[in-house]
């Protein structure tokens, strides 16, 4: 894929090799290069070190083993720190991944799912939908997503079918009372109260009184993901099973939870 987006992978490589005497670095490198190719592969990408930025006592450590000449490493350092605490936003402008859905993430999350349907709405690009199906390919997953944040300049190019539909249309095309169903919303945006009134349909469509049904919702409570007012009214159960394997790489605490 050859864009400027790649600039940002191939000074990790730079990086690599400045600092190919610290373990601590290049692991840290390594595994962000190692996830960086199998999502360009479309492929579920494997686990992160985390966290992958470097904690102030390593980069002490680190930085009192520089040679006296080498004063430039220093600076080498701290902006290598900074482009690992910037990974997902380098994921989200080169692939459109705003969660990320590592393959323990993606397994456990399909092993807790026990409707032969599911349906996330809000789905983006479907990596999440892409990793349920990659554990459990007996299920039925539908995926849809309205595309608004093509408008910050990310361009959709799913890796699982995706349709272009809204959330709550989806819901009122699909949703049957005698086929249970599992509905998922994950990283639903900040900006919006769409998460809300999807809540509230659940809610008054009788979905929660229709054995089995479950709605999961995967993002930070009162952080990055989702409006306040939903977080207010959502009663939560948190999935700790699926938010164990849910890999906090940098300040976003996404967790799974169980919403009514």
């Amino acid at each position: 894929m050859d864009n400027p987006s790649n600039f940002y992978i191939e000074k990790l490589k730079v990086y690599r090799d400045i600092f190919k005497e610290f373990s601590e670095i290049k692991t840290r490198i390594n595994s962000a290069i190692a996830a960086d190719t199998q999502i360009s592969q479309r492929q579920i990408p494997g686990e992160l070190s985390t966290p992958l930025s470097i904690d102030e006592k390593n980069l002490l450590k680190i930085a009192n083993g520089f040679a006296d000449d080498e004063p430039e490493k220093l600076g080498y350092l701290f902006e290598l720190d900074t482009m690992l605490s910037s990974f997902r936003d380098y994921l989200i402008s080169q692939y459109g991944m705003f969660g990320y859905v590592s393959q323990s993430y993606a397994k456990n999350l399909a092993d807790y799912i026990q409707t032969q349907n599911v349906i996330e709405i809000m789905a983006g690009n479907g990596y999440l939908s892409a990793g349920i199906y990659a554990y459990a390919k007996d299920i039925n997953i539908l995926a849809t997503d309205n595309f608004n944040w093509e408008n910050q300049g990310v361009n959709p190019n799913p890796v699982f079918p995706v349709e272009n539909k809204e959330a709550i249309r989806t819901l009122e095309q699909n949703l049957k009372i005698e086929i249970p169903a599992t509905v998922i919303m994950s990283w639903a945006p900040d900006t919006t109260t769409a998460d809300l009134l999807v809540l509230e349909y659940l809610r008054h469509s009788g979905f929660f009184s229709t054995q089995g049904n479950q709605f999961i919702v995967i993002g930070e409570k009162n952080g990055a993901t989702n409006s306040r007012q939903f977080w207010k009214k959502a009663n939560l159960s948190e999935i700790r099973e699926v938010s164990n394997h849910i890999q906090h790489f940098d300040l976003i605490d996404d967790r799974a939870y169980s919403v009514k």
